[in-house]
């Protein structure tokens, strides 16, 4: 998170009464913990498919050979997906608290969760296709 986004939540929600604080940072805090658990689960799953997802595999192995593979794919993008959801109720969740004292551009906590510079949910949504992408083309 950049300073200046740091500045700006400091403004936002300095001026709110404690408890709303208290009730923001919570929030906050558990979207946090839903975000790095979330990134693990990414992370399994990217060393996974590049230990087991290899193209040549479906002239050396027979379908039925590949079924565990199928299986275990299956089981880490479950994870990913519930891992997912639970970014966005936390999302959700940290929208719901109202601020007291109105800002001219938030009435709730609507700022975007941040990763690395770029809006969380947005990432969530490309990130199998990124990972499949790089799969299918190694060499860009």
């Amino acid at each position: 998170m950049s300073a200046v986004d740091k500045l700006n939540m400091a403004v936002v929600y300095g001026r709110q009464p404690l408890d709303i604080q208290f009730r923001i940072v919570c929030a906050w805090e558990a979207v946090a913990r839903a975000v790095v658990d979330r990134e693990q689960v990414l992370g399994e799953w990217i060393r996974w498919e590049y230990d087991h997802g290899q193209p040549m595999r479906f002239w050396q192995e027979t379908s039925v050979e590949r079924l565990p593979e199928s299986r275990a794919r299956a089981e880490l993008l479950g994870k990913l997906d519930r891992a997912g959801e639970r970014v966005r109720e936390a999302v959700r969740e940290m929208r719901r608290v109202k601020l007291r004292v109105p800002e001219p551009q938030y009435s709730s906590v609507d700022m975007p969760v941040m990763y690395r510079g770029q809006d969380y949910l947005a990432k969530m949504r490309v990130d199998q296709r990124k990972l499949l992408h790089s799969l299918a083309n190694p060499m860009e």
